[in-house]
């Protein structure tokens, strides 16, 4: 979409990439929710996030068809979800030597 849009990568998105977020792709609904689930069951993480319209070229046309969107239009981030590692039953073990679920 950068490239067909000539939308700059914005400074929040640098953040976002450095923390391994992946930009997928802009759509409204019903697409959104499609989309979102799909990577949700695939094992990702997913956030959206809206259409930033003062990035958008007035130039190419890609800033009207957003306005006319209302804001509906949001763009898909997926991540591999953070692995939390597993504790060994010695980590569990509380002071008395008994095995405690508090994490």
């Amino acid at each position: 979409m950068n490239d067909l849009c000539e939308i700059p990568i914005t400074a929040e998105e640098i953040k976002l990439i450095s923390k391994g977020w992946e930009k997928q792709f802009t759509c409204a609904e019903p697409r959104l929710t499609e989309s979102v689930d799909l990577f949700l069951s695939m094992g990702r993480e997913v956030m959206t996030i809206g259409v930033a319209i003062e990035n958008l070229s007035d130039t190419d046309g890609c800033k009207d068809c957003f306005v006319s969107c209302s804001g509906d239009v949001k763009t898909i981030w997926t991540r591999n979800k953070k692995k939390v590692p597993q504790q060994s039953n010695n980590e569990l073990k509380s002071k008395n030597g008994k095995i405690t679920d508090n994490i």
